[in-house]
C-alpha cells in the first residue's frame, strides 16, 4: 500500500505531502495514514483539503508526528463527524497549536467550526511563544455573529497573527465590534473581511464605515493591505475612499463589489492623486473609470488588477 511505502522510505525525509481531494477515504485506510503522518518528523507542509477525512481525527496524529518542523497546514473544505466538536477534540487542537515549534501558515476555510474550537485553536496561536507572522484563514466557516464576537474578543491576545482571512462568514453588524477591536492592535498587517455585509439599514451601512474610517486612521494599527469587496456598499463608501488621500499605511485594497459609481470613481481619483503608495488591487467602481485611470497615471507606484 502507498502508506506502507510513505512510512518505510520517508518517515524522516518527506517534507511536503499533498493528498488533496481524496474523498473516498475509508476508516480502515485513515487509519494507516494516521499511522503514517506519527512517522513523519520532518514534514514541513501537508494539504488534507477536501478530504472526508473527519476533522476530529486529524490532530492525534499531527500531534504525535509533525509538531517539530510543519509549517503549513492545509485542511480546507474537511468536515467534523455529526455531534464531533466535543471538548476532547477541542483539547486535542489546542494541544496541538501549542505544541507546533514553527507553524506558520493555518488554513481551515470551508470549516464549520463550532465555538469551543474557535476558541481553543485561537487560545493555541496566542499561547505559543514560537509562533509568529501566523497567516489564518477562517473563510466560509460559518462563524456567524457569535464566532466574529468571540473572535473580536481575542484579538488583543493575537499578537502573533499577520494575515487574517474571514470573508463569507455572515458576519453582519458585528463587523463593526471587529474593527473596534483592531484599534491599537499591532498584528495584522492583511485583514480580509469581503462578502460579509447583509444589512440593508443605510444606518448600520454608515456606522460600519465609520468604523473602517476610524481604524484605517489609526496611528497604532499595522493594516497594510484591506480586502472589503462584496459589501454591497454605496455611495456610503465614499467618505472611507476620501480618507484613503493621507493614509501612508495601507499598500494594497480591494473594493471590488461595492457599487459606489461615478462620485466614488470621481473620490477615488482625488485620493490616488494625492497618495504615491497605495496600490488598488480592486477599485469596484466601474462608471467614470477612464476618468478614475487618467489620475493613476501620474503616479509611477500606482497599478490595477481587472
Amino acid at each position: 500500500m502507498i502508506t506502507d511505502s510513505l512510512k518505510q522510505s520517508c518517515s524522516s525525509s518527506l517534507l511536503s505531502l499533498t493528498l488533496d481531494r481524496c474523498t473516498n477515504v475509508k476508516s480502515e485506510g485513515w487509519a494507516c495514514l494516521s499511522d503514517v503522518l506519527c512517522h513523519l518528523v520532518m514534514l514541513q507542509e501537508l494539504s488534507l483539503a477536501e478530504t472526508t477525512i473527519p476533522l476530529e481525527s486529524i490532530w492525534t496524529p499531527l500531534l504525535h508526528g509533525c509538531v517539530g518542523q510543519l509549517k503549513k497546514l492545509n485542511l480546507a473544505h474537511t468536515k467534523f463527524s455529526a455531534n464531533k466538536g466535543n471538548a476532547s477534540c477541542c483539547n486535542k487542537v489546542n494541544r496541538f497549536i501549542v505544541t507546533c515549534q514553527d507553524l506558520n501558515h493555518i488554513d481551515l476555510s470551508g470549516c464549520k467550526l463550532p465555538p469551543d474550537v474557535l476558541k481553543l485553536l485561537l487560545s493555541g496561536i496566542s499561547d505559543n511563544i514560537l509562533l509568529t507572522e501566523v497567516y489564518l484563514n477562517l473563510s466560509f466557516c460559518e462563524l456567524g455573529i457569535s464566532g466574529i464576537r468571540l473572535l473580536a474578543s481575542l484579538l488583543p491576545s493575537l499578537t502573533n497573527v499577520t494575515s487574517l482571512i474571514l470573508s463569507s462568514n455572515e458576519g453582519e453588524g458585528e463587523l463593526s465590534t471587529l474593527l473596534t477591536a483592531l484599534h491599537g492592535y499591532k498584528g495584522v498587517n492583511h485583514l480580509d473581511i469581503s462578502d460579509n455585509f447583509k444589512l440593508n439599514k443605510l444606518k448600520d451601512k454608515r456606522f460600519f464605515v465609520k468604523t473602517l474610517i476610524s481604524l484605517v486612521e489609526d496611528k497604532e494599527n499595522t493594516i497594510q493591505s484591506l480586502n472589503i469587496s462584496n459589501l454591497k456598499l454605496k455611495s456610503e463608501l465614499n467618505p472611507f475612499i476620501g480618507c484613503l488621500a493621507y493614509n501612508k499605511k495601507l499598500r494594497e485594497l480591494d473594493m471590488s463589489g461595492n457599487a459606489t459609481l461615478n462620485s466614488g470613481a470621481r473620490v477615488l481619483a482625488q485620493s490616488l492623486s494625492v497618495n504615491k503608495t497605495l496600490v488598488p488591487r480592486s477599485t469596484g467602481v466601474q462608471p467614470a473609470l477612464m476618468f478614475t485611470e487618467k489620475r493613476l497615471k501620474t503616479s509611477p507606484t500606482l497599478s490595477t488588477k481587472s
